[in-house]
């Protein structure tokens, strides 16, 4: 029946054209009779139509409910109008809940709403209204059938981002169908008068009346825990309630909010599992669900756009273009990438221009951090001047020697000492008297050089960063682009950078069924790294100052003995002037790098039949690393160089020939790398009715990455000013001609060939992937792939190892006993399991030499020596991962979270297996071990708003636990200097990196000793235990990789102001403190500085040795023990406030008053240092003393949007 006279006339209109072109072809006199009849039927229709719309119209209902049920509502309209309500039909459901708003309004509008809205129909006779179900009339078909219509639409979200895998269907027609990747959807052959009713979870429900061209259809999102509800895994997108996989995603509410350099630093702490160790330049290396690989990479895959980027490298990426970041975790999520998934992937997702009205935004970036000053006593964990000279003065007086000076030029030439040592043997020689000894000694104990040290080397780190991207939308062509610039100046003075770089993206259609696809991003960075380094440094006495009071250079001993020294005849040498002094070393040099890096995407999309399509997509990436070195002759490096290569006759105390050139020297050296992914995929994305969906795609790829390097001859007497150069006078020395240099030894000159480095990397491969979702509440998955590669073995059962993932979800909350429970919004369950692999690349198939570069000094010819006896069966490794995971939603989205439990089970791992001594060699990489991963992920996220005012507050909790086993290992025979020895340290039974100690067993005749074999004594004097089975008598003290993480991320929000915090945690492990360096209390030797901890020493600690006896010479041995001492391992467990973050976007009222769209103030605090740590110290266990340590940072930025 039709609802309003219009609809009803229209169908007439309808007949009466139908009925009319049907008469034009009959004779005159039969239609005009007809005409007549129908004339009539016409106006006796209308009359009573006028009657009964009259008699209803007449009535008027005022009603207002936010929730009443038909059965009430029919009551009540009966209470005021006096009309009665027959049901026809078992169908009609009376407790449908409904809401109402009429104000004084005719009944019959009141039924049309209302009844129209639950699909049913009505009829008035006299003061009985008849409900009976919805049906389509004769009329209706005659209407629809010339009134059907192909409806096109695109779907986005609040943002304006394309929203795939929606779900689009007809309200009467039953045809439906999803939105594709770029959020378009097409429905044909649509009745005009049906309804498009549109759902996406998380999103509100949208229902639109049918017509031809819909265009561009926002969702709202229905509460903030369901809005980021797709996942990418690279090679296609899917619905976050149909991924039965485990991913995690962070979306631009995260990343906006911290700006970086690097966009690994972002994710620190954010993902549950993916446990984040921080880098000297601030960047971070990942590690997913534990170590896979004993000697392969463990790092995860790092995806951009759909594609790998070369050497995993964070930073060829602006931070400023993510869009969103996925972590695929699981074998489901990972294992489409197949043999390099193991070790997870990490899915970058850039910018693309927004739908929305055609024209141009802009988006202007720019912040600058600035570093607190380097703690020098941090950087540098040296004994202060006095207790070096109290050593010093100790180990003399205790002969504590080895191989002592005698001063002779044979012998000591070579054996640089302290300036503390130069006086006290000084004074031994009768060169010095003991007053002058000790006035000298007495004024070096009162220097520190710290002062200088931070004043002429040192400073705060800057970072300046500006980046503008521009989206600009027409009718078939949308481009993004961006400009970053950035300008680095760390802690050292003379290294930083200079990086820029240009992105750009377009998306064409040429048709409504052809789409083209581009992209480039280019990125130069020009390097300096001229200043000093930690080593350098460390390299320093307490006492050695870097400038006179006078403004001299002052002397800093390094390489040569002096007294020594001052015997030869120096004047006679190219450079008289043999002193070191560090300030004027870091001047006197120049280090630059540049990079190139060049990144193409390019593709079509072609859409075959509505839900099918096809993509061919291409990248190609070029990249090339440039490194020069100059060292002027006012270095050391070159004057000791030039000096050294001569000859020199001390019997007659002459000089010889000279064998190089005076003049700068001059490194070189390039690498470059090429690589390209070519892909073809189909993908399938359809709903079949209301209740079925797939979502598939198959594909192939090809692709090949190859590296080049040169090491090019070095340019000796160089100036690069007059691009002058001079080859050395008698060649670079060889077997057939000997160079002797200074010190009497054969020697050949560096840098006097080329060295080319070759690898190429070829995989091809082929994979699909099918899930299938029953009524939005069961989904299953599947997926296969096989990858074959150049370096794997040749043996095809090996080769093209399958590798593959099938999982399945339960989406509780859709089953009748959970929808109508009101504060679960959303409860699945997944279960996946799946096999994937990684790439190892440490051995080959074949058995491999290094040959030599000249002929061999004692034979004369060229030599070879074997460096991989071969592992002929090389094949993938492989892991093979269960997973059960919870996802849910709380409290219409005030709580949200997940639980994932798994097991990885590596097999086909490459360790090293013992081998009879007979085959050649005792040891050798094979395919044999295996690894076991198992653990648990917890999440927990919360999202307030304070009823009353406007403050707000969302936080998210992760906590990971990971147990990972060696297993599978043949190698029983472990000495205790392999089982010591982190991170190469693999034993069977214990985890990647475990952690081994001596038990230390006091002294003997003061000689320390340790506990052997049964309990037994053994001498710090041998090193005889070192060379025994381990496992007899070391220490388990756990694992240095913590089995425990957590990350806690909380934003606190009133009105435009919103404050952030960070907090990272690490459980579980153990890290072995540093002590004093015993073998560092010689004197006339060498020169030898002590650290810190001989404070320890002094202050009688029990658990470390006391200083050696008087006349001990086999300090030179302690070292093998005392750093692996139990009593300095310690629980690395601690808890860090990593960031804190204010922004403050100015309000709509303040922009309306400028042409601007939005201004947002940020400020950083970064490293703040630690709450809480379960070492007696006070130590940050990742980040010692000595280390290159990330210094504390403020950042102060805008963000503004035109």
């Amino acid at each position: 029946m039709y609802k309003t006279y219009t609809e009803f006339l229209y169908g007439l209109k309808c007949l009466w054209f139908r009925l009319y072109r049907l008469l034009s072809q009959t004779d005159t006199a039969f239609k005009k009779q007809l005409l007549m009849n129908i004339k009539l039927t016409a106006v006796l229709v209308f009359v009573m139509v006028i009657r009964v719309g009259a008699a209803s119209f007449g009535q008027q209902v005022t009603l207002k409910k936010d929730r009443i049920s038909l059965e009430q509502l029919f009551k009540e309209i009966r209470k005021q109008t006096g009309y009665n309500f027959l049901l026809s039909g078992a169908k009609i459901k009376t407790q449908s809940v409904i809401s109402v708003d009429f104000k004084g309004t005719p009944l019959t509008e009141v039924l049309d709403k209302v009844l129209t809205a639950q699909s049913l129909d009505y009829s008035i006779e006299k003061q009985t209204i008849l409900v009976v179900p919805g049906k389509t009339s004769v009329l209706d078909k005659i209407r629809s059938f010339f009134l059907r219509v192909n409806v096109r639409g695109r779907l986005v979200d609040e943002n304006g981002d394309a929203l795939p895998g929606a779900s689009i269907r007809l309200k009467t027609g039953g045809l439906g169908t999803v939105s594709n990747t770029n959020g378009d959807f097409y429905l044909p052959n649509a009745a005009e008068q049906d309804s498009v009713i549109i759902t996406f979870l998380g999103y509100r429900e949208r229902r639109l009346a049918v017509k031809a061209d819909l265009g561009t259809i926002a969702l709202m999102p229905a509460n903030q825990a369901l809005k980021e509800i797709t996942v990418s895994s690279g090679y296609q997108s899917i619905l976050k309630e149909r991924a039965t996989g485990a991913y995690d995603q962070l979306g631009q509410n995260v990343l906006s909010n911290r700006p970086v350099s690097n966009p690994s630093t972002a994710l620190q702490g954010m993902v549950a599992g993916m446990q984040a160790k921080e880098n000297a330049d601030g960047s971070v290396s990942f590690l997913i669900r534990g170590s896979s690989s004993i000697y392969g990479d463990r790092a995860p895959l790092v995806v951009v756009d759909g594609f790998p980027v070369a050497k995993n490298d964070f930073s060829t990426i602006n931070p400023n273009d993510i869009e969103s970041v996925t972590v695929l975790k699981d074998a489901a999520a990972a294992s489409i990438w197949g043999a390099r998934a193991a070790n997870g992937v990490i899915v970058i997702v850039t910018k693309k221009s927004k739908n929305g009205k055609p024209g141009l935004t802009v988006n202007a970036n720019a912040f600058t951090r600035i570093s607190k000053r380097t703690d020098v006593n941090e950087l540098i964990p040296i004994a202060s001047s006095a207790e070096q000279i109290g050593l010093e003065r100790t180990a003399f007086q205790n002969r504590w020697v080895f191989r002592e000076t005698t001063g002779s030029f044979d012998n000591d030439l070579l054996k640089p000492q302290t300036l503390g040592q130069e006086l006290l043997y000084a004074n031994k020689n009768g060169k010095l008297s003991t007053a002058a000894m000790n006035a000298g000694l007495d004024s070096l104990s009162r220097i520190n050089n710290q002062g200088q040290i931070g004043d002429l080397l040192l400073r705060r780190a800057v970072l300046s960063q500006y980046n503008v991207d521009f989206s600009m939308i027409g009718d078939k062509s949308k481009s993004f682009a961006s400009l970053l610039i950035e300008d680095n100046k760390t802690r050292y003075q003379g290294s930083g950078y200079n990086r820029y770089g240009l992105n750009f993206s377009n998306e064409y259609s040429f048709t409504k069924f052809l789409t083209f696809n581009f992209g480039l991003y280019l990125q130069y960075n020009k390097q300096t790294s001229s200043g000093a380094t930690p080593a350098e440094l460390r390299s320093l006495s307490p006492y050695e100052t870097l400038l006179n009071p006078d403004g001299t250079y002052s002397v800093n001993l390094n390489t040569f003995n002096r007294e020594v020294l001052s015997g030869l005849p120096l004047n006679d040498f190219p450079y008289a002037d043999l002193s070191y002094n560090l300030l004027r070393e870091v001047r006197g040099r120049d280090f630059k790098t540049q990079d190139y890096n060049a990144r193409i995407q390019t593709g079509f999309n072609v859409r075959i039949i509505p839900g099918l399509n096809f993509d061919t997509r291409l990248q190609y990436e070029r990249g090339k690393t440039e490194i020069d070195k100059y060292y002027s002759d006012d270095t050391f490096y070159v004057r000791n160089m030039v000096d050294q290569n001569l000859e020199y006759f001390p019997d007659t105390r002459t000089v010889g020939r000279q064998f190089l050139p005076k003049g700068g020297i001059g490194q070189n050296s390039t690498a470059n790398a090429a690589s390209y992914v070519f892909r073809n995929q189909l993908n399938f994305v359809r709903d079949f009715g209301a209740k079925h969906s797939i979502n598939a795609i198959a594909g192939m790829e090809i692709s090949q990455y190859r590296t080049d390097t040169r090491d090019n001859p070095w340019l000796y007497g160089y100036y690069p000013d007059k691009l002058q150069t001079t080859v050395p006078p008698y060649g670079y020395g060889s077997s057939a001609e000997q160079i002797i240099g200074l010190d009497g030894w054969e020697t050949e000159l560096p840098g006097g060939a080329t060295v080319p480095g070759y690898g190429l990397d070829r995989y091809i491969s082929y994979y699909g992937n099918a899930a299938y979702t029953y009524d939005r509440k069961y989904t299953i998955s599947g997926s296969i792939r096989t990858d074959a590669s150049n370096y794997i073995t040749k043996i095809s059962s090996l080769r093209w190892e399958p590798l593959w993932s099938v999982g399945g979800l339960w989406n509780i909350k859709g089953e009748r006993f959970a929808e109508n429970i009101n504060w679960l919004d959303r409860l699945s369950l997944r279960v996946t399991h799946g096999r994937n692999g990684n790439v190892e690349k440490t051995t080959s198939t074949n058995t491999l030499l290094t040959v030599s570069t000249s002929p061999s000094i004692t034979t004369g010819t060229i030599t070879a020596v074997i460096s991989d006896n071969g592992n002929p069966t090389l094949r993938w490794e492989k892991t093979t991962t269960t997973n059960v995971g919870i996802d849910y939603v709380l409290f219409k989205g005030k709580l949200n979270g997940k639980i994932d439990l798994y097991n990885k089970k590596g097999t086909d791992i490459t360790g090293t297996i013992a081998l009879a001594a007979a085959t050649g060699t005792t040891s050798q990489k094979f395919n044999n071990a295996g690894i076991t991963n198992r653990g648990i992920e917890v999440e927990l996220g919360t999202q307030l708003k304070l009823p009353g005012i406007p403050v707000t507050y969302s936080t998210s909790l992760n906590y990971a636990y990971n147990k990972n086993v060696v297993n599978n290992l043949y190698y029983p025979s472990l000495t205790a200097a392999q089982m010591l020895d982190i991170p190469n340290a693999v034993v069977q039974g214990r985890p990647i990196n475990p952690v081994y100690s001596f038990t230390y067993a006091g002294t003997i005749d003061g000689v320390p000793q340790v506990a052997g074999p049964n309990g037994q004594p053994g001498t710090f004097n041998s090193d005889a235990l070192t060379r025994g089975l381990g496992a007899q008598f070391l220490n388990y003290e756990g694992s240095a990789i913590p089995p425990h993480t957590a990350g806690w991320y909380s934003t606190f929000g009133y009105r435009n102001l919103s404050l952030s915090v960070l907090f990272i945690g690490k459980f579980g492990g153990v890290y072995r403190n540093d002590t004093y360096n015993y073998n560092f209390a010689y004197v006339g030797s060498r020169k030898t500085i002590a650290n810190r901890y001989i404070s320890d020493v002094y202050a009688g600690r029990t658990d470390i040795p006391p200083f050696p006896k008087a006349n001990e010479t086999n300090l030179y041995l302690w070292d093998r023990y005392v750093p692996y001492l139990s009593g300095l391992v310690e629980s690395s467990s601690y808890i860090e406030c990593k960031e804190v973050m204010l922004n403050y976007t100015l309000p709509p009222s303040v922009m309306g008053k400028t042409r601007l769209r939005n201004v947002k103030l940020f400020a950083q605090l970064r490293d703040l240092g630690l709450v809480w740590t379960a070492n007696e110290k006070g130590y940050n266990p990742d980040w010692l003393p000595g280390t290159d340590r990330p210094l504390a940072t403020c950042t102060f930025g805008v963000n503004i949007g035109f």
